[in-house]
């Protein structure tokens, strides 16, 4: 059985910094101002990258200045603050909700990006099963739309690459993750028999 006292590791913001500077290294090779870090429903969840968080949404990064974490839901940002007061620390401070592409345009406009060149992460995708992208149509409509000055340039498979890169402290979380399934799997194989309801089997599980 399982040690309930032993907790998952949690990554530092020596991490966050380490991969805000690696996203900001490839964005001054490229030459871009912002990124546009989409999450929404996709399978790679770029958005975790920067935030540590997962909200459906997307996460505004500028090359200078503060990232901002867009979600759908004021749910999300109240669960997130109340992460806070539990005495987490958040990678990123300002969670706002924005149910729309424009609405995240204006976003990036208060930044002083409405006419700068913006990466945008999840637009585009060779991951199983995303091939088209993570970026919902009516979402990018309304966006491109609202930045017609924008230069917008795809960068999904460059951030991958960089998120593919496993430091110390995700081989860690790597390695628990592999070692809670190694062990729900080992309690599958006990349970399961003949008349053990799939009920059964997936709560031992």
């Amino acid at each position: 059985m399982s040690n309930p006292k032993i907790q998952p590791p949690i990554l530092s913001l020596a991490e966050r910094d380490r991969r805000w500077a690696r996203v900001r290294k490839l964005m001054r090779e490229r030459k871009l101002d912002g990124l546009l870090v989409a999450g929404f429903r996709s399978r790679e969840m770029y958005e975790t990258y920067i935030a540590d968080d997962y909200n459906e949404g997307c996460v505004i990064f500028p090359l200078e200045g503060d990232p901002v974490v867009i979600t759908w839901a004021h749910l999300r940002v109240m669960r997130a603050r109340w992460s806070q007061e539990c005495g987490n620390t958040l990678w990123v401070d300002d969670y706002r909700v924005a149910t729309s592409g424009t609405a995240v345009a204006e976003v990036f406009r208060e930044k002083g990006l409405a006419e700068s060149r913006i990466g945008v992460v999840g637009l585009a995708s060779q991951a199983p099963t995303e091939f088209y992208g993570a970026i919902p149509a009516h979402f990018w409509g309304q966006f491109t739309a609202a930045l017609p000055k924008a230069q917008c340039e795809d960068l999904s498979e460059e951030f991958s690459h960089l998120m593919l890169v496993k430091s110390d402290e995700e081989l860690a979380q790597v390695r628990y993750a592999a070692r809670a399934a190694e062990a729900a799997c080992k309690v599958v194989a006990e349970v399961t028999a003949p008349g053990v309801g799939e009920e059964v089997v997936f709560a031992e599980a």
